[in-house]
C-alpha cells in the first residue's frame, strides 16, 4: 500500500494532526501514514519546500507527500500536486514545490482545486482535514492526478526565487536553506562539486555580507571574519570551534560540536553566506 506522508506547520499541541489522521484512517485505512515534520515554522513555505525535497527520494515510488504549510488557505489559491521521481506531491500552488520542481524537470504537475470545489462543506480555514487529507487518500488508493484534475505546466505554479549561488573573484555567496534543531545551518551548496571547491582553498571564512537592501540590519552581528574548519565529521571540531561539511541532506552546512551554529553566529533561514580562502580576507 502507497504510504502517505504529511508535512505541516501545525505543530503537536493542538488536535490538527489528530484530525487529519482520523480523516485518512477513514478514507484509506490500510496506508500507512507517516509523520515527515509537524514543526514548519508556521507559514514558512521555504523551509517546508527544503524538508520535502530532502525527504522525498528516501521515500518508495508511489508515496503521496501531503503538503499543508498554506497561509492562503481560504483564498482562491490553487491546489496543486506534482509528480516526481514517481511519488505525487500535494501542495499549496504557494511556492512549497519549488525546490521539488527544480531538482526534477521532469515533474508532471497538476491543478487539482476542482477537487475542493467539489467539497462545499469544508472549513474555510481547515483545508487540511477537509480537502488535502481525503484527496491525499484518494491518491494514496491509486487514483491518478489525471483523473481528479486538470495537467498544467510547470511554468504556470508559483516559484519561489530559488536560493541561487554566485561566485565573484575569490568569494561564493549563497543562502542558508535550513537550521536543523541542532542548530547547523543548512547553505545552498550542494556538496557537489562545492565540497572539493573549499577543499582546496588554505582556509575558510566566512564574513559580513555587503550592506544592502537584502540583508537584515540584525544579522551577522556575531560573525565578523569567523574562521571555518573543513571537516568530515562535527567531532573533528573543537570546542567552540566553527565548521564547514558536508551534510546528510545533500549540502553543506555550518555546524559546531556540541553547540548551535545557528545561535552563536545570528544565522536564519534566508540569510545571505559569503565565504572565501583566508588569504583573500586575513585577519585583521
Amino acid at each position: 500500500m502507497n504510504a502517505i506522508v504529511l508535512l505541516t506547520d501545525f505543530g503537536t499541541s493542538d488536535a490538527y494532526v489528530a484530525q487529519m489522521k482520523g480523516v485518512l484512517l477513514g478514507e484509506a485505512p490500510d496506508n500507512p501514514v507517516v509523520d515527515l515534520s509537524h514543526n514548519v515554522e508556521p507559514q514558512n513555505v521555504a523551509q517546508a519546500g527544503f524538508l520535502l525535497a530532502s525527504t522525498l527520494p528516501h521515500f518508495p515510488v508511489g508515496t503521496v507527500f501531503c503538503c499543508v504549510v498554506d497561509p492562503g488557505v481560504g483564498t482562491d489559491r490553487r491546489l496543486v500536486c506534482a509528480a516526481s521521481q514517481g511519488r505525487i506531491c500535494l501542495a499549496p500552488d504557494n511556492g512549497l514545490l519549488s525546490l521539488v520542481l527544480e531538482r526534477d524537470a521532469n515533474a508532471r504537475t497538476h491543478d487539482l482545486t476542482s477537487f475542493a470545489k467539489r467539497r462545499p462543506d469544508s472549513s474555510a480555514t481547515f483545508h487540511g482535514r477537509d480537502i488535502f487529507a481525503p484527496l491525499a487518500a484518494r491518491l494514496a488508493r491509486g487514483s491518478s492526478p489525471e483523473s481528479i484534475g486538470t495537467r498544467i505546466d510547470t511554468s504556470e505554479l508559483v516559484i519561489l526565487e530559488p536560493a541561487c549561488v554566485s561566485e565573484k573573484g575569490d568569494t561564493i555567496t549563497c543562502r542558508v536553506l535550513h537550521v536543523d534543531r541542532f542548530g547547523n545551518a543548512v547553505l545552498s551548496l550542494p556538496d557537489t562539486p562545492w565540497s572539493e571547491t573549499l577543499r582546496g582553498w588554505n582556509g575558510i571564512r566566512l564574513h559580513d555580507p555587503e550592506p544592502g537592501p537584502a540583508v537584515r540590519a540584525s544579522s551577522y552581528t556575531q560573525i565578523g571574519r569567523q574562521t571555518l574548519d573543513l571537516v568530515t565529521t562535527y567531532a573533528e571540531l573543537s570546542a567552540g570551534q566553527a565548521g564547514i561539511l558536508a551534510g546528510s541532506q545533500g549540502y553543506m552546512e555550518i555546524a559546531f560540536n556540541g553547540a548551535s551554529a545557528a545561535q552563536a553566529l545570528g544565522l536564519h533561514p534566508g540569510d545571505q553566506v559569503l565565504l572565501s580562502p583566508t588569504s583573500a580576507f586575513p585577519a585583521s
